[in-house]
C-alpha cells in the first residue's frame, strides 16, 4: 500500500483526495488494514481493481467499506487514474 502512492497517473484527478493521498496512505499504516473480496478486471490499457476493507482503529473503532482504483497503462507501467472509497 505505501509503494503504491508513487504510481499516481499524472492526468488523474485533481481534488483534495488527491491532494491529501499520500499522507492519507502514511496514516492508514498506523492501523490494521484488511482488504478482501478483491476483483480485477484487465484491458490492454486498464486495470479496474474493486476490494472491500476493513480498518480497526483505537480511536474510530472499525471502519468498513468498498474501494475501486482505475489504472491507466504509461508507457509500459501503469498508474492510478481514479480511485474512490465509499463507507459501508
Amino acid at each position: 500500500l505505501q509503494e503504491s502512492t508513487q504510481f499516481s497517473h499524472q492526468e488523474g484527478e485533481i481534488g483534495i483526495h488527491r491532494a491529501y493521498w499520500k499522507g492519507a496512505i502514511e496514516e492508514l499504516l498506523k492501523y490494521d488494514l484488511q482488504v478482501s473480496n478483491e476483483e480485477y478486471h484487465m484491458t490492454p490499457d486498464y486495470i479496474v481493481y474493486n476490494a472491500d476493507y476493513e480498518i480497526d482503529s483505537s480511536k474510530a473503532g472499525t471502519m468498513k467499506g468498498r474501494f475501486c482504483q482505475i489504472w491507466r497503462k504509461s508507457n509500459d507501467n501503469y498508474l492510478i487514474l481514479r480511485e474512490e472509497y465509499s463507507a459501508a
